[in-house]
């Protein structure tokens, strides 16, 4: 986690992404899910964080969708708010967005 929160802070998103996926290799938890998510959203690979949440993960999409509704990333919210059907930040989103 530490080099997780090293590349957050340094915006290596790109970088931090490639990394997780080596580590998902052997370590599968909560907290390396919400970083690649919302390492897809920050630098706008949308389709990417839409397959990665479809498939087997621990993302706690609540969680990683509010951060990425703080920091204006709304599309990539409103994704993940659509995975756990929270319409009222679905909507949210959408006015955003508008």
């Amino acid at each position: 986690m530490t080099v997780i929160s090293a590349a957050e802070n340094e915006g290596k998103f790109q970088n931090l992404i490639k990394y997780i996926l080596m580590v998902r290799e052997f370590n599968k938890n909560v907290d390396i899910d919400n970083s690649l998510a919302y390492a897809y959203a920050k630098i706008e690979k949308n389709s990417e964080l839409e397959a990665f949440i479809s498939g087997a993960n621990s993302v706690d999409a609540q969680k990683v969708g509010d951060r990425c509704f703080d920091d204006k990333l709304f599309e990539s919210a409103k994704i993940l708010f659509i995975s756990i059907k929270n319409n009222a930040k679905i909507a949210s989103c959408l006015v955003r967005l508008k």
